[in-house]
């Protein structure tokens, strides 16, 4: 989506949903396990689509970065206000018109959604080869991406945090219920309960966000978005080390519940702080979807692990395998925090971005050069020569101009 633009992959987004939406409606198993397969798609567009988006536009257009803040922290209170008036519409609609309800409605919105997004204007971290395939530009994107990683050890740091985090969340998704109807012995109000933890999400939301304008507005110019971070994973441990290994009762779990949701939504506010700070705007779609792989490996072992719990002994050793998650993450932030401080201004993050798209414009050139030495094919010269103008661009100059942050500017290719 760096290439191709992020308005793009929120529509293609929207797209997918509305598909996978009307896949439900048919009652056969080989459509559903494909429309399972677009939905992971879909999911990765979702989580980062959007957020490139709009960090983008947001320093395209000038805007103060202390705002992001702001912009982040109302995003996290609007989404769990919109979870619960979510399930109250999907109740109505399944009571309409039956299980099927909610996907309907769920169609509907989704194209409210894009046409919506239809309007933005749209914004690229990187330009397409127009020489290079689909395939090849993606690639292209991957790789940059993983080597932008391998040089800046505070991304990678945060990029493995987020996803230790994000893994036992999700993990906790799985495990919630059957925690509570295992304690109970029966029947929950789960609606009700659900409808609770999405206040709390609501709840920390708002809380990171009093807690970064108190701070700033106090001490202006010290950086308080990773101590927040470290604070919200303390406190997602400390809650998940309840059911583990303090108590397994009803309300000291349900209470340590309320606590881990109020720092999920912590988490929606200043890890998307903290992503732009250490992500490059170019290539921070193909950033977040490198850090997408550990989080999948680590909720396909958490929710398998859920899944075969079927005890309150199990569950509980679930449980501790979450405040290991945790504490992995929260060991991942305070090294980062101590030994990689993020990067001054989003100029001096791009010039990393541009430095490798630089290099790897370089190998594009190497080989074009060679292959059309080895063919001799008036095709393959054109495309050398091609090659070769491109490292003229304004791009390629910028490259080569000193950065103010006072970077060392990348070496010429010959």
């Amino acid at each position: 989506m760096d290439t191709w633009g992020r308005r793009l992959g929120c529509i293609v987004f929207c797209i997918l949903e509305v598909i996978i939406n009307a896949m439900e409606h048919v009652p056969e198993f080989w459509t559903l396990w494909v429309g399972r397969i677009l939905g992971g798609i879909s999911t990765s567009l979702l989580f980062t689509a959007f957020e490139s988006w709009m960090i983008t536009e947001h320093r395209k257009r000038g805007f103060p970065e202390e705002l992001l803040e702001s912009t982040f922290g109302y995003s996290s209170a609007g989404f769990g206000i919109t979870a619960i008036l979510a399930g109250l519409m999907a109740q109505v609609s399944a009571d309409v018109s039956g299980d099927i309800g909610p996907f309907q409605l769920a169609i509907f919105l989704t194209i409210v959604v894009m046409i919506l997004v239809f309007f933005w204007p749209e914004n690229t971290g990187t330009e397409a080869d127009a020489e290079d395939s689909g395939l090849d530009n993606i690639k292209k994107s991957i790789v940059v991406s993983t080597k932008a990683i391998y040089r800046n050890p505070g991304m990678l740091c945060l990029g493995l945090s987020q996803a230790f985090f994000e893994g036992g969340m999700y993990s906790f998704v799985f495990m919630w219920v059957p925690s509570l109807l295992t304690i109970t012995g029966g029947d929950i109000p789960t609606g009700l309960l659900f409808s609770c933890l999405m206040l709390a999400m609501t709840f920390g939301g708002t809380f990171a966000s009093v807690q970064l304008n108190l701070f700033h507005w106090l001490f202006p110019n010290v950086e308080i978005t990773g101590a927040v971070c470290i604070l919200m994973q303390i406190l997602a441990a400390g809650s998940m080390a309840v059911p583990a290994f303090v108590s397994f009762e009803f309300w000291p779990v349900f209470i340590s519940f309320l606590v881990f949701e109020a720092t999920v939504g912590m988490f929606n506010n200043v890890g998307g702080m903290l992503r732009s700070k250490y992500y490059p705007d170019k290539i921070q779609s193909s950033v977040m979807s490198v850090f997408r792989i550990p989080l999948n490996a680590l909720v396909v072992i958490g929710t398998t692990l859920a899944g075969a719990a079927n005890s309150a002994e199990e569950l509980q050793w679930v449980f501790s395998i979450v405040v290991g998650m945790q504490g992995a993450a929260l060991l991942l932030q305070l090294f980062m925090q101590l030994f990689f401080p993020p990067p001054k201004d989003a100029e001096a993050l791009n010039l990393i971005a541009l430095e490798l798209l630089s290099e790897s414009s370089t190998v594009t050139e190497k080989k074009a050069e060679k292959a059309a030495a080895k063919d001799g094919s008036p095709s393959m010269k054109m495309k050398s020569a091609a090659s070769k103008d491109r490292s003229k661009s304004p791009a390629a100059k910028k490259m080569k101009s000193p950065s103010r942050s006072g970077s060392r500017s990348p070496k010429k290719t010959q």
